[in-house]
């Protein structure tokens, strides 16, 4: 993962466009206001299924992608293991970037 994922992801919580924690992505996805959904590879099981599903149910991509320690550091809040983006422009420049990532 690059720097430039983090650097955006923080910026979209500097700007509040961020919601973290599983009580409160799951919030977000359910309340419509999700756009996208960031989880880390090493996430719970329970917790990753019911999110998936939940955004399955709202058709919000969800993508499973670093660690805790590097998303909650992005996002300057301890133990975040999943977040969602709020704000459409946030969840597509970071959706292109991943898929840039993946292309090198």
């Amino acid at each position: 993962m690059n720097n430039r994922f983090y650097s955006l992801l923080g910026l979209a919580a500097k700007a509040g466009k961020i919601a973290s924690g599983s009580f409160r992505t799951e919030q977000e996805i359910k309340n419509g206001r999700a756009c996208l959904v960031i989880m880390s590879d090493d996430i719970g099981q329970a917790v990753a299924e019911k999110l998936r599903d939940c955004s399955n149910a709202k058709n919000v991509v969800c993508i499973t992608t670093g660690d805790r320690d590097s998303l909650s550091h992005a996002v300057g809040r301890d133990g975040r293991s999943c977040l969602a983006v709020t704000d459409e422009g946030f969840a597509a420049a970071l959706l292109k970037l991943l898929s840039q990532d993946s292309a090198q």
